[in-house]
């Protein structure tokens, strides 16, 4: 149960826009209950901006991740996306795809500041990138992999009668890892001066 809040929050933290909206939703409330469309007018109004600002301003990373927009001065969030598939897609398929896109989505990637909330194995592959240097890493929870595989599947997992070995595998470590991306150069680039 701790494990679940702590994910949910975590989630919440690297999200710029619901960190954002969260105080205008209880003056969207007060003014419906109230009746004062001076105050939830003017909320719904900003709550509706954000949203359609996280939702427009994000930058696709391969066809399984996104990273959100970032503030002023902060770090775009990296986070996984459903697939545009179709309902024949069979699930091997879309685990084949994200395993693929896991390990080159960092060949891709824009220059800039990123966070993301991942396990060891992607861990492992942004400290080892040459584009990417790893500025912390924190412990955040323990979880399985359901959650993702879920979100991948369209909740089609949950109902699965042949389950994978990814989906009753162990909880596992997740980190909150902030990095840095630079931009792609040419080896004999950077031995000229």
């Amino acid at each position: 149960m701790l494990q679940n809040f702590k994910r949910w929050y975590y989630q919440f933290v690297t999200d710029p826009a619901l960190a954002l909206m969260l105080p205008f939703w209880p003056v969207y409330v007060l003014g419906l209950i109230r009746q004062i469309p001076a105050l939830w007018c003017p909320a719904l109004m900003i709550i509706f901006g954000l949203a359609l600002w996280q939702k427009y301003c994000r930058a696709d990373i391969g066809r399984n991740f996104q990273a959100l927009p970032a503030l002023p001065g902060g770090y775009h969030t990296i986070g996984q996306r459903a697939p545009k598939a179709t309902n024949q897609e069979i699930c091997l398929e879309l685990r084949l795809s994200l395993i693929k896109d896991s390990r080159d989505a960092f060949a891709g990637i824009p220059a800039g500041k990123y966070q993301a909330l991942t396990h060891e194995t992607v861990l492992r592959r942004l400290e080892s990138s040459e584009r990417i240097s790893v500025e912390s890493v924190r412990l955040v929870y323990k979880g399985t992999l359901q959650p993702i595989l879920n979100a991948q599947s369209k909740r089609r997992c949950r109902h699965c009668k042949a389950r994978c070995s990814a989906w009753s595998a162990p909880a596992r470590q997740f980190y909150l890892v902030r990095f840095h991306v630079t931009s792609k150069t040419k080896k004999g680039d950077s031995n000229e001066n």
